[in-house]
């Protein structure tokens, strides 16, 4: 169902679909409700830094973060 979604804007290659999954996933657990998933309420510099790279940086090895990956790949 997410990557139904996606692909009605945005046509990525079928395995950043799942890495983009993962990515959400990972997110809602460490970042924005840990609480929920039996994790404390700070948030490390590494899970920070994860964030960040994998934002801004490098998404699923592509050589540029998610967000320059998804406005690349806007249909």
């Amino acid at each position: 169902m997410f990557s139904a979604f996606l692909k009605a804007s945005f046509l990525l290659e079928e395995n950043h679909y799942d890495a983009l999954a993962e990515f959400i996933q990972w997110t809602k657990e460490h970042l924005r409700d840990p609480v929920a998933h039996g994790h404390n309420l700070d948030v490390s510099w590494n899970d920070l830094k994860k964030l960040r790279d994998g934002l801004l940086v490098d998404f699923a090895g592509q050589g540029a973060g998610l967000i320059r990956v998804l406005v690349a790949a806007q249909r």
